[in-house]
């Protein structure tokens, strides 16, 4: 068995650190899909983890495979109410090092140990019922096995379990004169456990629903006041034997490395504790990445909105999604209680290189610019892709240029810096590549932006990237047989109204300015009409 396995990195693989730029990340709205993924583990600390685009193959592949097992209900199930049954012991675990009596903490622990092998037992149960196909899922089964059944945890649990019982099963009598206590061992001749269950039973059942919240609370609502230590201390007074077995039972099991720091994931900081199988707390964590993004899309396929594991194209610079869309768009407009984005196709083959998107103003070519990031990133990353079916070619870089405003405290104008770090990104991409480009050089003359897009065409053909490039110059689309024409399409019969579609279809030019002229009628057939009603009647 070994311990040192990565659910995110397979073996041979270093683990990375983030490495996009923030450009990306707010360019395709990335930072606010990952903020959702997030917020409801904050515990796991799994950002960074989104952030480290790895652009191998090989890391990509090991993820996929993991993903796929987790796509199969109950191996997701498994792992989902292991990491809820944690935080639950967790928070309790919290609470009990806070108590200040030394015996009722070493019962609190003792139970919680208990719990804990509990929860480790039914996790191993259900994987191995659920059969995991990864070879990643398999190595982790096993070394839950190994350990689950090792000589020193077998002896743990079994202690704990004597002492439980042992603990349980205790009997004393206890007499209140005035302010006087008195304990001794039970001598009385009969039990009256029984009838006070009885006679008590109906305060103690709990509402339905609310067994759960009362788990929580206890421990934190079960500090003893001084009678009660006093109390509890006369108790082991009356047991030395067993209670000396439990506090020798803590120091070795339960009590925190007092050496051990502070883990900065507060999902780790379990590991201080001598009971807890340490590699377990880190593939927990590690699953996280899978499930909390697949906990995120859950609500957007309630919804009909389709989501995959694309296929992966190494040699072939091919790019293909069917009915994808921009899922940060997608996932606010399901907050927000509105209808689904419209889905769009987007397919680049053989010798194709660049998709040039042009068409009329809000017509959705910077979603579309978006969702084709998107799905580079997510893919690049071993995650699910906002799309029916797609074949993703395997980048290593992301690369995004958006319209941005004039920053007024920069020395330089807003072309200059846009054209600096455009030369600094083509230094350091490759052709296996990818630049998102939207909507470059506005803020010059239409001569000079032509000038420019021409001479950045040249040096993206001699990269040969994969390019998607948002652009008012649709004459760019005609410039060679390597870039294709992509057009936001309107409305058939009301010209001036986005379908938010786009099709591959040849740029006329004439698209945008035909649909303004009917908007204020404009056109050839509404000029006729009104010429004829303003000339004199013969």
């Amino acid at each position: 068995m070994t311990s040192v396995i990565s659910l995110l990195w397979p073996e041979g693989e270093a683990k990375q650190d983030p490495t996009p730029e923030a450009a990306v990340f707010h360019d395709l709205h990335l930072q606010e899909i990952f903020a959702a993924v997030c917020l409801p583990v904050p515990d796991f600390a799994l950002v960074d983890w989104y952030h480290a685009f790895p652009g191998k193959s090989t890391v990509i592949r090991h993820r996929q495979a993991i993903l796929r097992d987790l796509l199969q209900p109950s191996i997701r199930s498994a792992w989902t109410s292991f990491t809820q049954r944690m935080q639950t012991l967790r928070r309790q675990l919290e609470q009990a090092q806070k108590l200040y009596h030394d015996r009722q903490r070493q019962r609190v622990f003792l139970d919680a140990i208990g719990n804990y092998q509990t929860v480790f037992s039914s996790l191993v149960d259900a994987l191995t019922a659920a059969k995991p196909r990864s070879t990643a899922l398999c190595t982790v089964l096993e070394g839950l096995i190994h350990e689950l059944q090792a000589p020193q945890r077998q002896e743990m649990h079994d202690t704990a379990r004597a002492l439980r019982q042992e603990l349980d099963a205790l009997r004393y009598d206890l007499q209140i004169s005035g302010s006087h206590v008195s304990l001794w061992r039970e001598c009385l001749q009969r039990n009256v456990d029984e009838e006070i269950v009885h006679t008590f039973s109906r305060f103690l059942a709990a509402p339905s629903g609310e067994e759960n919240a009362r788990e929580e609370q206890e421990i934190g609502q079960m500090d003893v006041d001084p009678v009660q230590a006093r109390v509890l201390d006369a108790i082991a007074e009356l047991f030395p034997e067993l209670f000396a077995r439990l506090a020798v039972f803590y120091q070795r099991w339960a009590q925190p490395d007092p050496q051990a720091a502070i883990d900065a994931v507060p999902a780790l900081r379990m590991a201080r504790y001598p009971f807890v199988f340490v590699p377990l707390l880190h593939w927990e964590r590690e699953l996280q990445f899978y499930l909390a993004f697949l906990d995120f899309l859950s609500p957007l396929e309630a919804a009909g909105l389709p989501s995959c594991v694309p296929e992966l194209c190494e040699e072939e610079k091919r790019t293909h999604a069917e009915s994808a869309y921009d899922l940060a768009l997608a996932a606010r407009l399901r907050q927000e209680q509105q209808e689904n984005p419209v889905l769009n196709d987007i397919d680049l083959h053989g010798s194709e290189r660049i998709l040039l998107v042009s068409g009329p103003n809000q017509g959705g070519k910077t979603t579309y610019a978006r969702c084709f990031g998107q799905l580079h990133y997510l893919a690049g990353i071993g995650l699910p892709v906002p799309a029916q079916q797609a074949q993703l070619f395997v980048c290593d870089a992301i690369y995004t240029h958006f319209e941005r405003r004039e920053d007024a405290e920069s020395e330089r104008s807003k072309l200059e810096a846009d054209l600096l770090r455009l030369r600094h990104d083509l230094e350091r991409a490759t052709p296996r590549s990818i630049f998102v480009l939207n909507e470059l050089f506005h803020s010059t003359t239409l001569d000079d932006a032509r000038f420019l897009s021409q001479e950045l065409l040249k040096r993206l053909r001699h990269l040969d990237p994969l390019v998607l490039w948002v652009s008012f110059l649709d004459e760019l689309s005609r410039s060679g047989a390597d870039v294709v024409s992509i057009l936001s399409m309107v409305d058939s019969e009301e010209e001036d109204k986005r379908t938010f579609r786009l099709l591959r279809k040849p740029a006329d030019g004439l698209a945008h300015a035909l649909s303004l002229a009917r908007k204020f009628g404009l056109d050839y057939p509404q000029l006729l009409a009104r010429i004829a009603h303003a000339s004199p009647s013969s």
